[in-house]
């Protein structure tokens, strides 16, 4: 059965453009996305319900939900022009949309491609890690004792197998309160990482080192995880448990099942 309201996602991605990542009413200027989230609104000029504002029987499905007779509107602009059609006839808001899509707008190209990778954002099954190219990784593991009875533990992670990665990001986690992500410290070569060095005087918490990373448009979370600190107090780590945190899509989560690296 054809949905009344969804054009689909190509349709989107053409809007998107051709609005040039910001909202189309006239003197708005609003972005249609912040921080990797889509703000703006899908709206029909003409409705595709025979009760919604402005709809035109004359007007086949395919019509109705082509790029002629849609607009992308920020969240106040697009329930301001269904709620009071009579002000927003189809022939001024038609006006409003040919004239912003010929607008010249200093638009960053960066904020564009995001509002284009937020619309054309996979939904990713649970069993995402078993598709083909899915990413797999090494990691490449050395510790040793200091002089002060601290330790210094260093990580070498190699991406083995599956297509290429984006934006590669990691974090130790000590105990209960994770640190934000931060980047490696340098690319030794293509798909090989060198990690900081994580100094710390061992207090029996749990660890856990995460690699963050996106593929296919999503974040994903590796952890390499060890049940205390004391398990790898050596060189030749062999208590290791390797797992997949979660897959994020959009604001959602997916509970992940165990994944060797």
């Amino acid at each position: 059965m054809q949905s009344l309201s969804a054009p689909t996602t190509a349709t989107k991605l053409a809007l998107a453009l051709a609005a040039k990542g910001i909202c189309e009413f006239e003197g708005c200027g609003v972005p249609l996305q912040v921080g990797g989230t889509l703000v703006g609104q899908v709206a029909h000029i003409h409705s595709p319900r025979p009760e919604g504002p402005r709809h035109d029987r004359q007007l086949a499905f395919e019509q109705l939900h082509s790029l002629p007779n849609l607009m992308f509107l920020c969240g106040t602009h697009h329930p301001l022009i269904d709620k009071n059609p009579s002000q927003y006839a189809a022939e001024q808001l038609q006006a409003m949309k040919v004239k912003h899509e010929a607008g010249n707008f200093l638009v960053n190209a960066a904020v564009l491609q995001e509002l284009v990778a937020v619309l054309d954002r996979p939904v990713v099954p649970e069993d995402w890690w078993d598709r083909p190219g899915a990413p797999e990784f090494r990691l490449n593991l050395a510790s040793s004792r200091r002089p002060d009875d601290s330790w210094t533990f260093e990580a070498t992670p190699m991406q083995i197998d599956g297509t290429d990665i984006g934006r590669l990001r990691y974090r130790w986690v000590l105990g209960d309160s994770p640190p934000p992500f931060e980047p490696p410290d340098h690319l030794i070569k293509a798909r090989h990482w060198q990690l900081r060095a994580l100094n710390f005087t061992p207090r029996g918490e749990r660890l856990s080192l995460e690699l963050a990373f996106w593929w296919e448009g999503t974040e994903r979370t590796y952890a390499h995880e060890w049940a205390k600190e004391d398990d790898f107090q050596s060189a030749n780590v062999s208590v290791v448990r390797s797992k997949i945190v979660r897959a994020i899509v959009g604001r959602g989560a997916v509970n992940a099942r165990k994944r060797a690296f």
